[in-house]
């Protein structure tokens, strides 16, 4: 087995991979230690297939390769690779699985969220690549195998110093909720309330509070970018803004001034995918439109209001925005409303009839009416399904 290839392999496509001879570990790639890809081999070792995979806890995909088919106590194992990020309920679900201490979750998704996004055909297309490198086997058939809970085999590993928890799971899904929704000014709100807290300590997952902060952000430099692409946000402009915080990031060598520069990292995110989301056209009288009904998201919103607040007369505004967007005042304020509405069930546990009062609806009924006309689905349906 040519240990340098895999090594070589890692360095270009940065997926987790580990060799496995006579039950010992003789290359990874490093990352979280025990790697999760334990929790696949016993299901997979059991199974007759040279190349296989199994998908856990629906969007994490794990692989095993024979690299002898005379031999199954050597072989390769991949993963874990992601189709999106991983949630810390999902992380905590490896971790029991794994039989590791919840105090891990954190250092877990780091690692998790800074491995590449791979859609269930491209990590078949990686398992076909590595079995056309290491056997000389093209186009063989990559077999899927079901996932088998409690069927993971864990070596001993040396243990790391406790994760120190940070942002809570809630407030991680507020800021990246920010971004995708174009939610700047709450953004700086979560910011002020989290210092205005105390915290200002930062999670331990290297030699020191620096490099750690460095790690993170790194890490979060992903996160945001991905947030901002499910926004709206062009991938030109994406990559722009995402090379331009990495070259920063470095010249740093104060946590104060590392936060800061977190913190302006996320705004900047925030306030391109406003400006993305706000781009119905290019005239300024349907930006300002725009830019008034967003201010009052959280109130009753007319198009009266709107022409008062802008100093305009109000059938010149209904038939100038209806003539610009196809659409009338009142369909895009209730657009609006409904996206902030899902930002809220995706990020809170508010009830629903408590997101209709704070959207300034006058009744619970009403809207899950306009939802569910917006959307296809109910308030409640909607959480659920993103729960």
């Amino acid at each position: 087995m040519d240990i340098n290839l895999l090594q070589k392999l890692y360095d270009v496509v940065k997926i987790p991979l580990q060799y496995i001879e006579d039950n010992v570990c003789e290359f990874t790639s490093g990352g979280f230690d025990p790697n999760p890809a334990a929790l696949i081999i016993k299901c997979a070792i059991n199974s007759p297939h040279t190349s296989c995979y199994t998908v856990v806890y629906d969007h994490q995909y794990y692989g095993l390769l024979r690299v002898s088919e005379s031999d199954n106590n050597k072989y390769i194992l991949v993963g874990p690779v992601m189709s999106q990020v991983c949630s810390r309920s999902q992380a905590r679900k490896i971790l029991s699985d794994l039989h590791q201490p919840v105090s891990r979750i954190d250092e877990l998704v780091l690692w998790l969220n800074s491995t590449p996004l791979y859609d269930v055909q491209r990590f078949c297309a990686f398992m076909d690549y590595i079995d056309f490198t290491f056997n000389g086997v093209n186009n063989r058939k990559v077999v899927f195998i079901p996932y088998i809970k409690g069927s993971s085999v864990v070596y001993e590993q040396a243990q790391k110093p406790d994760f120190m928890i940070s942002f809570t799971d809630s407030l991680e899904r507020e800021l990246v909720s920010c971004i995708e929704y174009g939610r700047p000014e709450l953004l700086e709100s979560l910011f002020d309330h989290y210092l205005a807290d105390g915290h200002d300590g930062v999670p331990m997952v290297a030699a020191n509070e620096i490099r750690s902060m460095k790690n993170i952000m790194l890490f979060s430099v992903g996160v945001a970018s991905r947030a901002a692409l499910k926004g709206g946000l062009d991938y030109n402009t994406v990559t722009l803004i995402t090379t331009n915080y990495l070259e920063q990031f470095e010249r740093y060598d104060s946590y104060q001034g590392l936060f800061n520069l977190f913190k302006m990292m996320f705004l900047d995110f925030a306030r391109r995918t406003a400006r993305a989301r706000l781009t119905l056209t290019n005239t300024a009288v349907v930006m300002n439109i725009s830019k008034t009904a967003l201010s009052r998201i959280y109130e009753k919103t007319t198009p009266t209001m709107i022409a008062d607040a802008l100093g305009m007369n109000v059938s010149y505004l209904c038939t100038h925005f209806k003539r610009e967007t196809g659409k009338t005042i009142s369909e895009y304020v209730n657009e609006i409303k409904v996206t902030e509405c899902k930002r809220l069930l995706e990020t809170s546990d508010m009830p629903v009839s408590q997101i209709s009062e704070h959207l300034g609806y006058s009744s619970q009924n009403y809207l899950i009416k306009v939802f569910k006309k917006i959307t296809g689905t109910t308030p409640t349906e909607y959480r659920n399904s993103v729960s």
